[in-house]
């Protein structure tokens, strides 16, 4: 017969085992066994006009070389807050700025917080933008605007504002036509405790939601916290960013607004905004290499910074093979917590919650 202290050493030995295998499984997946090698694709400048921080950004279009720039981002559930949320437009060939007017009887300097963002253009050349817009801790919306330009000035008239309970913890949208979008719900909780449990265990429990111009619904469910979203070139075919899993989903637009599971773009990393080119069709995505050090830096972004990736993805999603290279890497003192990187021409534009936004040449870009 054994006794039971004979038990004991064996028991004790598959609880030890567990723990630190969950320790590891922990690190790796906080990226905490990672380091970042400062990488850049030729010189790069901060652009002092834009100092009000660029999560996200999009071109007007590839004639115009002009940027559209969502700046101001206040997180609710955060000790720091940027300055007033407004939408700029950066020129990139004059490297001139300017903040764009909004013509609204509804939205102010106090109930406007922009985050994601998305151009929409139709054949006639009318330009429709969708602004992802934290309007206060309990509510968000997307707000559709026109986008007007004269000699005297450029402004977005206020045309709509989208509300839905399903409308929550939202990130980004994709405009797919003047009144119908997608949007990425990031948290499937509204507590802050539990959302950051909900981030921490990596579980999967956010959500895209679409907008058929009525009436909101959920078009895919159970993703590990989506961020950034985009419409392929064709229009059919949409990508969506989920951070915690490190991957692009890559989903089949059908005709009523649901998603079909296309297949998955992995990349070891963690993506946040996803730009596609309008030449290339290239995707550019600005990814946090150690999420861990992105987690602190989103809460105290005065106290800590965060290294920064810029990830080129080449391919087709008809075929689902992908070549990828990065573009861009920062451990942080340059630019912290990269979000975005827009390319036009010979250039590459960067963007982050907080910081100034970068420009860098890009000295051999067929090699890119």
């Amino acid at each position: 017969m054994f006794s039971n202290s004979s038990l004991y050493v064996p028991v004790l030995v598959c609880l030890l085992s567990v723990l630190c295998y969950q320790l590891v499984q922990f690190i790796m997946y906080m990226d905490l066994n990672k380091r970042v090698y400062n990488h850049v694709p030729g010189e790069c400048n901060n652009i002092a006009s834009m100092d009000n921080g660029a999560v996200d950004m999009q071109l007007l279009s590839q004639s115009s070389g002009v940027l559209l720039v969502s700046a101001g981002l206040r997180l609710y559930n955060t000790s720091y807050s940027n300055k007033t949320g407004a939408i700029y437009a950066y020129n990139i060939t004059s490297r001139t700025s300017w903040e764009v007017t909004l013509d609204s009887k509804t939205l102010s300097k106090k109930n406007f917080n922009p985050h994601g963002i998305s151009v929409w253009e139709n054949r006639q050349g009318k330009i429709t933008i969708f602004v992802v817009n934290h309007r206060n801790k309990k509510a968000d919306t997307v707000e559709i605007f026109k986008y007007q330009e004269t000699e005297r000035e450029k402004k977005l008239v206020h045309l709509k504002t989208v509300k839905s309970p399903l409308l929550t913890n939202l990130r980004d949208v994709a405009a797919v036509g003047p009144e119908k979008f997608y949007a990425t719900s990031y948290h499937y909780f509204n507590n802050p405790t539990m959302q950051s449990v909900e981030v921490m265990l990596g579980l999967r429990l956010g959500s895209v939601l679409y907008f058929d111009g009525s009436n909101t619904t959920y078009a895919h469910r159970w993703i590990g916290s989506p961020t950034g979203i985009a419409l392929d070139k064709s229009k059919k075919y949409i990508y969506v960013a989920s951070f915690t899993e490190g991957k692009i989903y890559v989903f089949t637009l059908e005709k009523d607004g649901n998603l079909t599971m296309k297949g998955e773009i992995e990349l070891k990393t963690s993506p946040y905004n996803i730009v596609v080119d309008d030449l290339t069709s290239d995707l550019y995505v600005g990814c946090q290499p150690v999420k861990m050090r992105f987690f602190r830096h989103e809460a105290s972004p005065k106290e800590y910074y965060a290294p920064s990736q810029i990830i080129k993805v080449h391919g087709r999603p008809t075929t689902m093979k992908w070549t990828f290279s990065e573009v861009f890497a920062n451990d942080g003192a340059t630019i912290s917590g990269a979000t975005v990187g827009v390319r036009y021409k010979n250039m590459l534009l960067i963007g982050s919650a907080f910081n100034s936004m970068l420009a860098c040449n890009l000295d051999a870009p067929n090699l890119l």
